[in-house]
């Protein structure tokens, strides 16, 4: 009996590529410490160099996941206002009707809008 070969799902493949990515970058943090260990550099020292790196590079992160945030807040926020807003009321505020002051422009409380009222006449 053959047995089925289950292909591997998209997180196993996200965390095979993300233990790549990490085990390179170790790799080159192991380097570029050698590196400063032989022009000199005491180890110690380097050892301190690159978590400095390593910190800075933390910090630049999170800057960036911060202003990504608050642009996702705000965005949520304008969409939050747009479904909520009555697209619609600009047009009940003003009305094209025959009322006390005759043919014109008149808002919801029964004033006429305009300059040409025929009782000032």
């Amino acid at each position: 009996m053959a047995t089925r070969v289950q292909s591997a799902g998209w997180g196993f493949r996200l965390g095979r590529a993300a233990r790549r990515a990490l085990r390179g970058y170790h790799r080159g943090e192991q380097q570029a410490a050698g590196w400063l260990v032989s022009n000199g550099l005491p180890g110690e020292l380097a050892g301190v160099t690159v978590w400095a790196i390593r910190l800075a590079l933390a910090a630049v992160l999170l800057y960036a996941v911060f202003w990504i945030a608050v642009l996702l807040l705000f965005g949520i926020a304008a969409a939050s206002v747009a479904r909520n807003t009555n697209w619609d009321e600009d047009d009940t505020l003003f009305e094209w009707r025959h009322g006390q002051s005759g043919y014109g422009l008149y808002t919801s409380f029964e004033q006429r809008i305009g300059a040409d009222d025929p009782r000032e006449q």
